[in-house]
């Protein structure tokens, strides 16, 4: 995608640079340069189907003004996420999964209290359970979160 990127951003400087060149005289954007534009475009579009913004840039039929080649390429080039925004958001995802399976633990104890209240209101329309089935469920949730936050739950001999 960094490749695109610098693709669009090379398309930028031409647009740019015949612009700055033309003084008061129009020039309509070469062949060369719309049909790397269209190329560029189509990739950008096929690489982030759900940009909607890209969706909207339009280069066909054929576009007469360098801003507008410009303006498409600009988008193309914003659109694209930065190295470092991958690389964050790589980051944040592999620290979602480090947390997701750290607090699995907990997550399980918490089922099992769950299935504990559920057994126990059963039993309690037919007879007199015991409330232990929902103690046992309480402390195996205690000690999965105090074990989570690195906090001994047993006795040290």
């Amino acid at each position: 995608m960094e490749t695109l990127r610098q693709q669009a951003l090379g398309i930028i400087n031409v647009c740019k640079t015949a612009l700055a060149g033309k003084g008061k005289e129009q020039h309509p954007v070469d062949n060369q340069t719309i049909v790397v534009a269209q190329a560029i475009l189509s990739e950008a579009k096929a690489a982030l189907p759900n940009d909607k913004v890209l969706a909207a840039v339009n280069l066909e039929p054929r576009v007469p003004f360098w801003t507008t080649v410009q303006t498409a390429m600009e988008m193309v080039e914003k659109s694209i996420p930065s190295p470092e925004s991958v690389t964050l958001a790589e980051g944040m995802e592999k620290a979602r999964k480090r947390i997701e399976k750290h607090e699995q633990t907990i997550t399980d104890a918490i089922a099992g209290y769950k299935a504990a209240l559920v057994e126990y209101e059963q039993l309690a329309r037919t007879e007199s359970p015991s409330y232990s089935i929902i103690e046992g469920a309480k402390l195996k949730v205690a000690d999965a979160f105090l074990e989570s936050r690195q906090i001994p739950t047993a006795p040290h001999y």
